[in-house]
């Protein structure tokens, strides 16, 4: 079973809280991941165009486009990971992300520790 290093992984971070951006990209890069941020899904796509990405870490309620149709669009589970991490707690929100794609819903606030061992789960090279 192959697995990346955390300096290895490219994590995109996709929430339009600029603390919260900052927090999670701060703690991420602590633990050695490389780490990009994006306010919604343009910001985020021009940061995929210049770069892949192992993992997103995306909120629902975004502007332009939720975290649902991102999930939807982006899902390629030999290409990257896909976590929501949002404040939507719902079995029903759940449900439609998980049928969108994504590998795991979180819900905040979350713990450092969880997030930074789910990514690990949710690397492509791990499930391949």
């Amino acid at each position: 079973m192959n697995s990346l290093a955390p300096s290895q992984v490219n994590v995109i971070l996709v929430d339009d809280h600029p603390e919260l951006l900052e927090e999670l990209s701060f703690q991420l890069k602590h633990a050695g991941f490389n780490v990009r941020t994006a306010a919604n899904s343009v910001e985020m796509d021009i940061l995929l165009s210049e770069a892949p990405c192992d993992i997103f870490v995306l909120d629902i309620n975004l502007p332009i486009e939720n975290g649902f149709s991102i999930a939807h669009r982006l899902y390629n589970p030999l290409k990257h990971g896909i976590i929501l991490l949002t404040a939507m707690d719902s079995v029903e929100n759940k449900l439609i992300g998980l049928n969108q794609g994504v590998d795991i819903y979180l819900v905040k606030p979350i713990d450092r520790r969880e997030l930074l061992s789910l990514i690990h789960i949710s690397e492509p090279t791990r499930r391949s």
